[in-house]
Order: structure tokens, then sequence, then C-alpha cells
């Protein structure tokens, strides 16, 4: 999976999937997905735990999706950036 995810954030920048900068978004994806998953505690202390039930899986995906593709969008744009 984390192959595929290479590829597509390769595409979406314009380099190659294995470039450093490449890994670094994905692991930024991954490292997301993560947070939401393992740091509810945190969430909880944070915005309070009505608030963490109401969130959802599918809007938590859909958050991660448009977050991440707006940062993508930028880095492609960054030439002096990591490569």
């Amino acid at each position: 999976m984390f192959n595929l995810l290479s590829a597509i954030v390769g595409r979406i920048i314009g380099q190659d999937p294995a470039s450093n900068t490449s890994l670094y978004c994905c692991a930024s994806v991954v490292g997301q997905c993560l947070y939401f998953l393992y740091a509810r505690p945190v969430l909880h202390r944070l915005v309070g735990d009505d608030k963490v039930r109401s969130m959802d899986i599918e809007d938590i995906a859909g958050h991660i999706c448009r977050f991440s593709l707006a940062a993508l969008a930028a880095i492609s744009q960054d030439r002096d950036g990591v490569s």
C-alpha cells in the first residue's frame, strides 16, 4: 500500500516516488492517519469528549485527503524543496 501511495504522491508532485520529498510527503499522510487512530486520548483533552465522539471516519478521511492534496499542490510548485 505504501508503494501505491508513493506512486500517487510522486505523480502529484512531479517527482520520483523514491525521492526524499515523495517519501516525506507519504510519511506525512500516514502520520495524519496514525494520529487520528492512536491520539484519541489527546484529542479528548484538546477538544472534549463530545467533539471526538462526533468525528466519523469519512469526515476524517475527507479532511486528510483535502489537507494533503493542498500541501502536495504547494510542494509541487516548490522548486527549492528537498528532492
